[in-house]
């Protein structure tokens, strides 16, 4: 399943979790201020795509904006990154993208594998 993002104009304010499969792009492949925007609104929100849990594999991320809106929310102590990818969940894309303003420690938290020592 596609989410397809229209650009420039109107930023949406979304979360995705708990997705299969997902993609978030804009319409056409665009560049710079013609991407669409993906924003952080939420007053206790740190993360726009959290793609860490088993269930969301292949989550594609291409042509789009996505911003912490730090400027104006400020910093959230404690919180996550912008974007929270990987863990047991593989084949996560992040293509021709621009990650910025994260309200937290960083734009973008790549989690390692966990490994099951007895499989």
């Amino acid at each position: 399943m596609a989410q397809h993002l229209h650009g420039p104009e109107p930023a949406y304010s979304h979360t995705w979790r708990s997705c299969a499969a997902r993609r978030g792009k804009t319409d056409g492949a665009a560049k710079n201020d013609k991407r669409a925007t993906l924003r952080v609104v939420g007053q206790d929100m740190s993360v726009a795509i959290y793609g860490a849990h088993d269930s969301t594999n292949n989550i594609q991320i291409r042509s789009v904006t996505i911003d912490g809106n730090r400027p104006a929310m400020g910093v959230l102590a404690g919180g996550a990154a912008l974007l929270e990818l990987g863990g047991n969940s593989p084949g996560h894309q992040v293509t021709n993208s621009r990650i910025l303003n994260p309200r937290s420690w960083s734009c973008l938290h790549v989690i390692e594998c966990v490994i099951d020592p007895r499989a």
